[in-house]
């Protein structure tokens, strides 16, 4: 009996977070409409966003055989690519 009191008790946790409004908002709409508290609704939410398949970014190949990556907002230029290695043999 003391072991499952224990494990009981190791398996909630009270802690204080700080949420972006945006955060708080959904989280708060979800438990209210499905009838839980703030906290179980926290839970339930981290669960399924870890569960969630992760989407592999698309690779598409070029005409030239060569991957075209998506975009991360930053060109890749020669000047870049010079300025970094100039650095890095400093």
């Amino acid at each position: 009996m003391n072991n499952r009191c224990m494990a009981a008790a190791s398996s909630r946790t009270r802690t204080t977070i700080t949420l972006d409004s945006d955060a708080y908002e959904i989280a708060s709409h979800y438990a209210k409409a499905n009838d839980m508290s703030l906290g179980k609704a926290l839970s339930n939410l981290t669960r399924e966003a870890v569960s969630m398949p992760r989407r592999s970014p698309v690779i598409r190949v070029m005409k030239d055989g060569l991957p075209s990556l998506p975009s991360r907002g930053i060109r890749i230029t020669s000047e870049l690519v010079k300025s970094i290695l100039e650095e890095e043999f400093e």
